[in-house]
């Protein structure tokens, strides 16, 4: 810009290699100690059991520390998008209809994990039946989760719709319909790119209380402020 050169790409360097016990990374959050927490929900392999594990600040090793609790009907846990609350328990996406099964379809559930030590010792369903979370981030008291595919919602477009859900931090067993009238529903996404029909995805807060949100399948993304 302006006639000056710019500078050259940086170049990315190899942070850890993840055992085999975690063949598909997914979401990421730091922990109170500073340590990098990995979910696991292993897609190309769901002999293995979904995990968490955790990435050493210092020495960079790489350590297991829970298996994320399963759902009864499907057998699996599918944990994509993670983040700490201000209590330290870990709120996980639970994205059970990632693989396409009719299993998992409508299944996808928030959790909330209260972990102690290299156990879990509380699983609270902060909501369930969804049909795809994907990311969430805690912000003064409300959870925040993306719901990439919202097929029961048929727009007039043609175009498929995903939204943000908006939780209080402290509930449970909430319900989701996964259409317009889920009282949850904080903004909605169509997402134009008719050859990848997949909406929004990654999202986070700055200093400020935006929110920003990552609409895949069009590789935008969005600003959100509130009054």
């Amino acid at each position: 810009a302006c006639g000056r050169a710019q500078p050259p790409p940086l170049q990315a360097t190899l942070l850890a290699t993840l055992p085999p016990i975690c063949p598909t990374p997914d979401g990421l959050a730091i922990d109170a100690d500073g340590q990098l927490v990995v979910a696991c929900p292993n897609y190309m392999d769901q002999a293995k059991p979904a995990c968490l594990v955790k990435v050493n600040p210092t020495s960079l090793a790489v350590t297991p520390w829970v298996d994320v609790p399963v759902l009864a009907e499907t057998g699996v846990s599918c944990p994509m998008g993670i983040d700490f609350g201000p209590d330290g328990d870990l709120y996980v996406c639970d994205n059970q209809a990632w693989k396409g099964t009719p299993q998992g379809q409508f299944k996808g559930r928030l959790l909330r994990l209260k972990i102690q030590g290299n156990r879990v010792a509380r699983t609270t369903v902060v909501a369930e039946g969804m049909e795809h979370p994907n990311g969430v981030r805690v912000h003064k008291g409300f959870l925040y989760v993306t719901q990439s595919l919202m097929s029961k919602v048929k727009d007039p477009s043609g175009l498929m719709l995903s939204a943000v859900y908006r939780f209080p931090a402290d509930a449970s067993a909430i319900r989701v319909g996964n259409t317009l009238s889920d009282p949850n529903i904080l903004a909605t996404f169509l997402t134009e790119n008719r050859f990848c029909q997949y909406g929004s995805d990654g999202l986070v807060f700055d200093s400020k209380g935006n929110l920003f949100v990552g609409n895949f399948g069009d590789g935008k993304l969005y600003k959100l402020t509130f009054d």
